[in-house]
């Protein structure tokens, strides 16, 4: 399971993931892979947002564009709780919606190593 999760994290990171790399992450995303499609290959922050909403209804995002990352999207999302101690997952990439798909991707990926996912 989260060999496919891993695959797909580097090809959408690449722009190289197609349509059986989603399909051979449907198990790990709920039967959200076509929205996380979407949102990587239309670039469609609707899609991003629900695949958000239904994989990681408990965390907070923030989209900024800043120098830090030479001008291209960056998406951080956090665990909701104490402001001291939350800890950030990035997203980067030219497109919003790439850049939203890849931080929720990171964060499922960490949920699913520590066991809180």
């Amino acid at each position: 399971m989260s060999n496919a999760l891993d695959d797909l994290i580097e090809k959408v990171e690449g722009g190289k993931a197609t349509h059986a790399d989603f399909q051979a992450a449907a198990y790990v995303l709920e039967g959200f892979h076509g929205r996380a499609q979407e949102a990587y290959e239309e670039h469609c922050l609707t899609a991003a947002c629900v695949v958000h909403e239904e994989m990681l209804p408990d965390w907070e995002w923030e989209v900024s564009n800043h120098g830090g990352t030479e001008g291209r999207s960056a998406v951080q999302l956090q665990v909701k709780g104490d402001p001291q101690d939350r800890e950030w997952v990035w997203g980067i990439d030219a497109i919003p919606a790439r850049a939203w798909l890849i931080a929720i991707l990171k964060a499922m990926k960490e949920g699913k190593d520590d066991g809180s996912l």
